[in-house]
């Protein structure tokens, strides 16, 4: 007789209705974007880019202790940057006129 596998056919995935967090760490942001560093994060903040909100006290050079990115202003972010005009779209239209 085959043996069989103990665990049933259920699905690997979190149910629909799982609750997803409203905050992103600055490690989900970089994987979600592409950005490489910090640096290169905090420069895109003064093009356009989400700034952080401070999750905890304060420190006393005025610094929030923990900073996280709201997942909507990100997700928002990135709809907008993909539904924007690319230069190869430009470029190509003024090809052909």
């Amino acid at each position: 007789m085959a043996k069989q596998n103990s665990q049933t056919a259920t699905s690997k995935t979190a149910p629909s209705s799982a609750v997803v967090c409203p905050f992103m760490s600055f490690e989900e942001v970089l994987a979600m974007t592409g950005y490489k560093n910090r640096p290169t994060l905090y420069a895109q903040i003064a093009n356009g880019f989400p700034a952080p909100v401070a999750l905890g006290p304060l420190r006393s050079n005025g610094r929030a202790s923990k900073v996280a990115w709201v997942r909507a202003e990100v997700e928002q972010w990135i709809a907008d940057v993909i539904a924007a005009p690319r230069h190869l779209d430009r470029k190509s239209q003024v090809q052909s006129a």
